[in-house]
């Protein structure tokens, strides 16, 4: 079943395929094996050598001898339309647009200039600001210790009467003390005493 209906499908594209012209149809018609198979028709061998005397194959076929191009020759290869080989109608369209590159280029070194130009600005006023700050912060801490220095200067002879004063509420502290511990020991004595007759 399955081959009667392979034979019946194949025999369907064949009969169609004669007249349709589509992807693939044409394959193997490269212009390499058109010209070969047209050498051969003419009698030629295929190996036969091109009219510039160089081999006829793959490996020189994109070169020619030197001097024997000729630009304005018509060649039969290529599919009939003419190679534009001179551009100087379009050189004025070329040098507008390299003006414009130039104006461009030139716009953006300027740019380039004037934001190196506000960098280095900003860099020098922040150095000079920073350099103002510390010259304040030297003069807060002179005048600081000139403060210290002077209070210093005064304190001296505050400084021995309080010191005076201390030691002399120290010392009554320390009498105060010594006394209290002297009638604690004193007590402590007695009431020992006490003990002992009363035990006896």
């Amino acid at each position: 079943m399955e081959e009667s209906k392979l034979l019946a499908l194949h025999d369907a594209l064949c009969r169609h395929g004669k007249g349709r012209k589509g992807l693939g149809t044409n394959s193997g018609a490269y212009s390499w094996t058109q010209n070969k198979a047209g050498a051969a028709a003419a009698g030629q061998s295929e190996q036969a050598t091109r009219a510039d005397g160089l081999p006829n194959n793959a490996l020189y076929s994109n070169f020619v001898r030197s001097g024997a191009f000729d630009p304005d020759a018509k060649r039969d290869d290529g599919d009939g339309r003419p190679i534009k080989r001179d551009f100087t109608d379009i050189a004025a369209e070329v040098s507008t647009s390299s003006d414009d590159d130039d104006a461009k280029e030139k716009k953006r070194k300027e740019q380039k200039e004037k934001k190196k130009a506000a960098k280095k600005a900003a860099k020098l006023e922040a150095k000079r600001q920073a350099k103002l700050e510390e010259k304040r912060e030297a003069k807060r801490k002179a005048r600081l210790e000139s403060k210290k220095v002077v209070g210093e200067a005064e304190k001296p002879s505050e400084e021995p009467q309080q010191s005076k004063e201390k030691a002399k509420k120290d010392k009554k502290k320390k009498k105060k003390r010594d006394s209290k511990d002297d009638d604690d020991d004193g007590n402590d004595k007695k009431s020992a005493k006490k003990r002992k007759r009363s035990k006896k």
